[in-house]
């Protein structure tokens, strides 16, 4: 689950900010290739580890393993190389999974506002200082459609496997990758309810 996912699903549970930023939390380490501690707040640590355990959840439920398992299939056939089309099928599937949470619009509004309290929760560090920035970044970008366009997908699939030799997308890969994102859009829409219904025993927005 992305980032934005982990948000929606913490604030069915509570929508204080610290608690949905530490939900957070351990996608904008890896977003910052960082393992430093990035925040000392008690709650934050609660949000982390409610991250690990939505992430323990959701990966193994049928609709997303049948949803990827699909997606690389689609993405060998039309040339992407077995190891990207393996990261870009996983990664797409839960980029896409975004675009229907965010039709949560209460969800979406405690999102925005853990990534406001970004500077009073994170460590004054230099890490602490880049975390500030990225969180700064994304509430500019705000939520909207326009970030899960299939091109949109490709390019930030892309950005993620940057400089991972084995996973890294050649720009002739960015185009079938678009194309299945599009493609992809409705399956994950009607599966939606089986991706996050109950999530943690939560109530989602699907059911």
């Amino acid at each position: 689950m992305n980032f934005f996912g982990h948000a929606v699903v913490a604030s069915w549970t509570d929508r204080e900010p610290a608690f949905v930023f530490g939900a957070m939390l351990p996608d904008f380490q890896t977003m910052l290739r960082t393992q430093s501690e990035l925040s000392r707040s008690p709650r934050v640590a609660e949000g982390v580890a409610h991250h690990h355990r939505t992430d323990a959840d959701f990966h193994a439920r049928a609709a997303f393993i049948e949803l990827v398992a699909t997606g690389v299939g689609e993405l060998r056939r039309a040339g992407v190389a077995r190891g990207a089309a393996r990261a870009a099928a996983h990664i797409g599937v839960e980029l896409l999974l975004d675009r229907e949470l965010s039709r949560d619009s209460d969800a979406a509004a405690a999102y925005l506002r853990a990534l406001a309290h970004a500077p009073e929760l994170a460590e004054p560090t230099l890490e602490g200082t880049r975390l500030c920035a990225l969180a700064s970044a994304l509430l500019a970008r705000g939520v909207s459609d326009e970030h899960t366009t299939g091109a949109s997908i490709a390019s930030r699939i892309a950005h993620a496997l940057r400089g991972r030799p084995r996973l890294a997308l050649s720009a002739a890969e960015l185009a079938p990758i678009a194309a299945w994102a599009e493609a992809t859009r409705g399956a994950v829409r009607a599966r939606a309810a089986e991706l996050t219904g109950a999530v943690l025993g939560e109530k989602s927005a699907y059911v």
